[in-house]
């Protein structure tokens, strides 16, 4: 038996003829209200519209995105491309932007790691904000591809000459410093979670804070007490439960991430250790995640960063052209309840 379902196409799935035949209108019709398309001379009625969309709901339809794409100029996509998808920093900026996004009639993707200059170079996405690890290696000229083809950028961390596209960083050294120097008020034996040396870790202002302030402190900077956690709430876990269960234990915990002080906390409450009473935690990130904590953690961060980027973002792909934005967005150090 012979079908006239294109190769390929799920039989099941509702099609422009079939909305059209639930309707009791022309195909023509269904795809001039549906996917902008029928002509200029195409004149549709509010009650055969209300029908064509009543119809359309019924059956599950949605117009084939690559086609309606092509035909409009845009994909109404945009993208957050970052390293670590389970951080709080970066689960709460995926939230703003798609919140944003989908407010402007946008769909959101994400990316970790490759993969992202391939897809916006074949204009799978409208705009993104690149927020990576690998930025502290980037330079305006490597952007310069995908402005010339009129996608919205927002890099997030890095100053960099915002050539066409908006720069959203910060200076963290500021508040690093003076969350070792709160930390230093009561504690002397110090642990720094890192994610990675060579991005957050030892050419980092973070890192140089925890250093400077030890050496300030007269109090020596100890190898044992610096662990890697590639990013992964299991590695800061256990590395905190290490430096927690042995013989010389730390005071206080400085990780670069509110996910690394978090798995520090989870790992004190396995421990029993008294977190502030016999342990200060501080993160970085001023997450909504560490606020919800039990107690409530202390964060080296901004206000309302992400929601500022999210709000970039769309202001950039509603208008890709305009100048270029450098965003300074200042961090400071809110003391709660662990430390």
């Amino acid at each position: 038996m012979w079908s006239d379902v294109p190769l390929g196409q799920d039989p099941g799935r509702p099609t422009v003829r079939t909305v059209a035949q639930l309707a009791g209108v022309s195909a023509t019709t269904v795809s001039h209200v549906l996917n902008g398309g029928g002509g200029g001379a195409t004149r549709v009625s509010e009650a055969t519209r209300e029908r064509v969309k009543t119809a359309a709901a019924e059956l599950g339809y949605a117009p084939a995105q690559y086609a309606r794409s092509m035909r409009i100029g845009r994909t109404e996509q945009v993208c957050l491309i970052a390293d670590y998808p389970d951080t709080p920093w970066v689960q709460t900026m995926a939230r703003e932007i798609s919140r944003a996004a989908a407010a402007h009639g946008y769909t959101t993707m994400m990316f970790i790691g490759d993969g992202w200059e391939r897809h916006l170079l074949r204009q799978g996405a409208d705009g993104a904000v690149i927020a990576l690890g690998s930025m502290s290696a980037m330079g305006s000229e490597h952007l310069a591809p995908f402005v010339a083809r009129g996608i919205g950028l927002v890099a997030v961390g890095k100053r960099m000459e915002p050539r066409g596209f908006d720069v959203v960083y910060w200076d963290d050294r500021a508040a690093s410093t003076a969350a070792m120097r709160h930390l230093l008020e009561t504690r002397r034996r110090i642990a720094f979670l890192r994610n990675y040396p060579d991005s957050v870790g030892e050419k980092s202002a973070r890192f140089a804070s925890y250093v400077s302030q030890l050496r300030a402190a007269k109090i020596p900077v100890e190898p044992d007490l610096i662990r890697d956690t590639r990013g992964s709430r299991e590695e800061a876990y256990r590395e905190a439960l290490d430096l927690l269960s042995g013989p010389k234990r730390p005071d206080a915990i400085f990780a670069t991430s509110d996910l690394g002080a978090i798995s520090a906390l989870w790992a004190a409450h396995h421990l029993g250790v008294d977190v502030p009473g016999e342990l200060s935690i501080v993160g970085v990130g001023n997450s909504s995640e560490g606020r919800l904590a039990d107690p409530e953690l202390t964060s080296v961060g901004p206000v309302d960063m992400l929601t500022r980027v999210a709000e970039t973002l769309i202001d950039r792909v509603q208008d890709p052209r305009q100048e270029g934005r450098l965003i300074r967005v200042p961090w400071r150090l809110h003391r709660r309840g662990t430390s």
